[in-house]
């Protein structure tokens, strides 16, 4: 049932290649047309990605894989981001600041290491609305939403598990819950000191501008509508935590697919906890928000489109000095076979940039052995390196971590224009690339 990912070649990353390309030129250059058929383009590439697999490995080979993707990865990962865009969008947070620099500042230092505790799509779903509102009366305001984009939904998942896919993955497999914490908080709070500095200084220039031009700052105070969803909220924190430990994964299985009893659990949970979210949430606070399902839907089809099409790339690196990754994945040793902590933060993160950060992490996890004790012990450089990159280089795209594409989306139903795909990633070249060069030689070069 399983496709021989050593015949795979590089043209097979044509279909996700495609996409990214859609992706980045589409919107800006066709942006009625985008809105209205950006489904059918997505199917379009998913369809390429498919058909090939049939023709080449059958039909029972090409759905065991999708259902792979679907029951393993992305049903379980929508059910979760759904959950927390329902319970972030019945909680209304009313800040009566005129979004000064140094208020922007502290709002996103709450988000990132509230990113920590309930994870990076649940705090930027939760603070984006505010953040806005905070700012509505700025005439420029798209760097503020980029730079939240960096802090609360990629690095400020940094410090736990909870806070970002990867990190729960590796909890998964072995390594300690408070290893995150104990291990990234020096890189984590460098890369938040320069980035912030960053910020603060071009969001003064802007700010001065827009004040001579009548902006007023006012005293920070905060109101907090929907407490009922913070209630839900620390329930769902509670499901994820606990699950894995309280309910054993029994042996189920859907078309040779292993139904994990936790994963089930928690996906029945999250739905319940959705449902209740929407029913106990009052209207007035949905209109407040300007709450709709819309960006989670665009959200929702994009990321189907992503996750099918990155099967073959994702196939080819994990069969490692056997695929067509081959060369790329050798740069992660020395010329003496030991690991280049340099190399696994820049691979994890680079691929972690465009393809989905989780996968991507085992990829490396298992490249560097997949003995968690190992790598804790003895190799720990080498796993804070993977686990940086793949968290905090999630921001270098719109599409490098889920609650990128959902802030964009949001952003824009507000009336902000935010940039392009490859707008943004100048962006990110700007501000993040200096940075994490900066940590590479701080900290991974040896």
């Amino acid at each position: 049932m399983h496709t021989d990912a050593t015949a795979l070649g590089l043209p097979w990353a044509i279909p996700f290649v495609g996409l990214l390309l859609t992706l980045a030129l589409c919107p800006p250059i066709f942006p009625s047309f985008w809105i209205s058929n950006y489904g059918k383009i997505i199917l379009f590439w998913v369809l390429t990605t498919i058909a090939p697999l049939v023709a080449c490995f059958g039909l029972d080979a090409t759905l065991y894989q999708i259902l792979n993707l679907l029951i393993g990865n992305y049903i379980p990962f929508i059910i979760l981001i759904s959950t927390l865009f329902a319970i972030a969008g019945g909680i209304h947070i009313d800040l009566n600041f005129r979004g000064a620099p140094n208020q922007n500042v502290i709002l996103l230092a709450c988000g990132a290491f509230l990113a920590s505790i309930v994870g990076t799509t649940g705090a930027s779903m939760l603070l984006i609305r505010p953040l806005i509102r905070a700012n509505s009366s700025r005439a420029h305001k798209s760097h503020v939403i980029i730079f939240f984009i960096f802090v609360v939904a990629n690095i400020g998942g940094g410090l736990s598990p909870l806070g970002d896919p990867p990190l729960f993955l590796g909890f998964l497999r072995g390594v300690h819950f408070w290893w995150p914490l104990l291990n990234l908080w020096l890189p984590f709070l460098v890369t938040l000191a320069i980035i912030f500095l960053i910020f603060y200084a071009y969001d003064c220039a802007r700010y001065y501008n827009e004040r001579e031009n009548g902006s007023d700052c006012q005293p920070f105070k905060i109101s907090i509508s929907g407490k009922v969803n913070l209630l839900l909220l620390a329930l769902l924190i509670a499901t994820v935590m606990l699950a894995k430990i309280l309910i054993p994964d029994s042996n189920n299985y859907i078309y040779f697919q292993d139904l994990k009893g936790s994963t089930v659990a928690i996906s029945i949970i999250l739905l319940g906890i959705l449902l209740l979210s929407i029913l106990s949430t009052p209207k007035y606070i949905y209109e407040d928000n300007q709450f709709e399902w819309a960006p989670m839907t665009e959200v929702a089809k994009v990321f189907a489109g992503i996750f099918v099409t990155i099967m073959p790339v994702l196939a080819m690196l994990r069969v490692g000095p056997q695929g067509a990754f081959a060369e790329v994945l050798s740069l992660l040793h020395t010329p003496d076979g030991q690991p280049n902590a340099a190399m696994y933060f820049w691979l994890s993160g680079g691929l972690s940039s465009f393809l989905d950060n989780a996968p991507t992490y085992l990829v490396f996890f298992n490249a560097a052995g997949g003995d968690s004790k190992l790598l804790m012990e003895n190799e720990s450089l080498t796993l804070v390196a993977m686990s940086a990159g793949a968290v905090f280089m999630g921001a270098n795209s719109y599409i490098g971590n889920a609650p990128n594409l959902m802030i964009k989306a949001v952003a824009e139903h507000h009336g902000i224009k935010m940039p392009s795909f490859i707008g943004y990633l100048g962006c990110s070249v700007l501000v993040l690339m200096p940075t994490f060069y900066f940590l590479s030689w701080l900290f991974f070069a040896r």
